[in-house]
């Protein structure tokens, strides 16, 4: 009654972690007695004492034997790991079987100790020293700890170190001699796990002290403190004004690229459409083109690389409606809905054109090339504060396009992405834009589709 259409297997299941930086992959697992936990991972053949796991998950009793601890055998293959009516345990692999008396193994249940012998700096060791302070100077930031372990009864060799200075990242080390760094000063509290077959055991911490020389603290610059902060404002102003100039100009420039860029693509529009003759719906494709002109064109009049959110929308279902044109039934879209439209500001500037081009991008490189029919499908989101927008197409996607012909020169992206990155270095919170691919699978199994993402803020600065 357990297995149901909705089953989750992650319900039933708990998760242990293990440190072992050269093997990750589990072969099979079978329960021994209800005492152990019979794992083959890679080369390595390991036991998790289920009593002790229950006690502390966070510390149970493991037990890994593989080649490096001097026991023969091999690792095991998926499916290759049974226990006999003697009760022992066999694995096997494509070089052999190898078999594991549980009977004969007396486990090492001590608790591993670190204790730390050194912690010098440049030949002076602050473990002993009673008040364990040092003077860090400015280019001498390199401590040095030599440890031993206590409590190594089986002196297991695959036994590694994992340290932390105060809140940084885990470090991992396999040898008894550690290097770190600091530049800050304060108050250090170094942190020292021994690990032994994957298992976290409990850490032995030391704390030290790290002084600033008087020259490098700021009460010896306190006096010249204002005419600093006066200076660096006034290079900061003139810096920020200068670069504000710069940007607004360059985005002038590749906005007015845009203009040539999309003219190109409208004249080869208008050149496919008077090439069927008698054609009624040139006129309508004219039109469309048309309209996109204008838009662009008013804003290369005042200036300005970007538009409403409003206005982009409109020159796609143009883009859209020309293609629906022109490759009849073979092609549809799907613009937002009337519901999600409701829900974002319409108002909202975005740069010149970041839909369009990859609009462009889905139909010349993705369904151009497809055997079937076409769809493009765009969505707009509301988040907080940013807004979500959502191009997906069913094309052949980019990595067999790339394998097809060329994408292009991408010019038009390439604008897109220029642009992008003029008007991001204005703002703390950028315009953010990806890709999902292969987002669909056909019947054979060869993946297809792509997913255009933009999150764009709501209060972006042009």
């Amino acid at each position: 009654d357990v297995i149901t259409p909705d089953l989750r297997l992650e319900d039933y299941m708990e998760k242990v972690e293990l440190f072992m930086p050269r093997e990750n992959t589990v072969f099979g697992m079978t329960i021994y007695q209800d005492q152990y936990l019979v794992i083959s991972i890679g080369a390595t053949f390991a036991l998790l004492d289920l009593e002790s796991y229950t006690e502390d998950p966070e510390h149970p009793q493991f037990f890994k034997f593989d080649r490096t601890n001097g026991h023969n055998g091999h690792g095991g293959e998926q499916n290759a790991l049974k226990v006999d009516s003697r009760k022992r345990i066999w694995w096997a692999n494509d070089l052999g079987v190898s078999r594991f008396e549980p009977s004969l193994f007396i486990p090492d249940t001590a608790t591993l100790k670190v204790v730390i012998d050194e912690l010098s700096f440049y030949g002076s060791n602050l473990v002993d020293r009673a008040d364990k302070k040092i003077m860090l100077e400015e280019k001498n930031n390199e401590f040095q700890v030599r440890l031993h372990l206590e409590n190594n009864q089986h002196l297991t060799s695959d036994i590694g170190f994992l340290y932390q200075l105060n809140d940084d990242s885990l470090a991992y080390s396999d040898q008894r001699e550690i290097n770190f760094e600091t530049t800050t000063f304060g108050l250090h509290t170094l942190t020292i796990y021994p690990v032994r077959y994957g298992i976290r055991q409990p850490p032995t911490s030391i704390e030290f002290r790290v002084f600033q020389p008087f020259l490098q603290s700021p009460w010896a610059y306190a006096l010249l403190l204002p005419v600093f902060l006066v200076i660096g404002m006034m290079i900061w102003w003139m810096a920020k004004k200068r670069r504000r100039k710069i940007d607004h100009l360059r985005a002038q420039i590749i906005a007015s690229q845009l203009n040539p860029h999309f003219i190109n693509n409208a004249l080869g529009w208008v050149q496919l459409r008077a090439a069927v003759t008698n054609d009624h719906d040139a006129v309508e494709v004219i039109e469309n083109i048309a309209e996109n002109i204008r838009m662009i064109f008013s804003n290369s009049r005042k200036q300005r690389a970007f538009h409403p959110l409003e206005e982009e929308l409109k020159m796609i279902e143009n883009y859209l409606l020309i293609q629906q044109t022109r490759f009849g039934n073979d092609f549809s879209y799907r613009m937002p809905g009337k519901e999600q439209l409701a829900k974002v500001n319409l108002l909202q500037n975005i740069p010149l054109m970041i839909l369009q081009i990859h609009c462009e991008n889905a139909v010349e490189h993705g369904i151009r090339d497809l055997k079937g029919k076409g769809y493009i499908a765009i969505d707009i989101f509301d988040q907080s504060e940013i807004t979500r927008i959502v191009i997906e197409d069913n094309g052949i996607g980019r990595k067999k396009a790339s394998k097809q012909r060329s994408l292009g020169l991408g010019q038009g992206s390439k604008i897109i992405a220029e642009l992008i990155a003029v008007f991001n270095r204005r703002n703390k919170q950028k315009i953010v834009h990806f890709y999902e691919d292969d987002i669909f699978w056909d019947e054979q199994g060869d993946a297809y589709g792509t997913r255009s993402i933009f999150l764009i803020p709501k209060n972006f600065n042009y």
